[in-house]
């Protein structure tokens, strides 16, 4: 189990000093902290996966671990690579239902800004499924891209508008391009996803990490259904105005 950081006070007169590394910090009732960073996530994850002890042979075999049967490592002795930096985290995340309120810290490549929230667990973990399957996923990964400037706690309908302008930059309006890539989009999303989730409802008691996961998969099928309707609502507030 890791070890929680104590700061000082949970409140609004946060400073960068408290919160120096990029990730999510997730802070507590009981004014500890949990820090997800990227090095913190990375360096947990190699000591986890390098100590046999702390998953048994029998979970290491069972089908339900190994990759999705569209992953390139399909067919291999492995262990699904989303799930890697997860499961180091387990013990801690899976103690909380999805309608657990937490404060949720986030910094990123932004040096001198901090975005905070008041969320519920199942928004606040919407990072780690983010790095889990844009930075470990074989299949995800390509799709990094799309997810320039979404920030982990921004709302849903906010992430969903951001990720469908990215789309609709990077290949230029061109609908028909955009309609296929999506199709494939949404299918490499649905099938990973669906899998994460199998697979952490075998092992999680609570669940607040299933259903973030879940909220993957729903984001991407709201975009595919709704992507006519993403940019005319996005500039909708400014056209009212004018």
């Amino acid at each position: 189990m890791m070890d929680h950081k104590p700061i000082s006070k949970v409140s609004l007169s946060l400073t960068l000093s408290d919160f120096k590394q990029k990730g999510l910090y997730l802070i507590f009732k009981d004014s500890t902290v949990l820090p997800l960073t990227e090095s913190n996530v990375a360096e947990v994850t190699r000591r986890f996966w390098e100590d046999p002890s702390r998953i048994s042979p029998e979970v290491r075999k069972h089908a339900d671990f190994h990759p999705c049967a569209i992953c390139p490592e399909a067919g291999n002795d492995a262990i699904c690579y989303t799930l890697r930096p997860v499961l180091p985290f387990l013990e801690d995340l899976d103690r909380y239902f999805s309608y657990d309120r937490v404060t949720a810290v986030y910094r990123g490549d932004e040096d001198q800004i901090l975005h905070i929230a008041e969320s519920d667990m199942q928004n606040a973990l919407h990072y780690i499924c983010i790095l889990s399957f844009l930075n470990y996923c074989r299949v995800v990964m390509c799709y990094r891209k799309y997810y320039h400037g979404v920030i982990p706690i921004m709302s849903f309908a906010q992430a969903v508008e951001k990720i469908y302008l990215n789309v609709y930059w990077l290949h230029k309006g061109n609908k028909k391009e955009i309609s296929r890539f999506l199709q494939q989009f949404q299918h490499d999303i649905s099938v990973t996803s669906e899998n994460a989730t199998k697979r952490l409802g075998l092992i999680c008691q609570k669940d607040a990490l299933v259903n973030a996961f879940y909220n993957m998969r729903v984001a991407v099928d709201f975009l595919a259904m709704e992507m006519d309707n993403v940019l005319s609502n996005a500039f909708q507030p400014f056209e009212e105005k004018r």
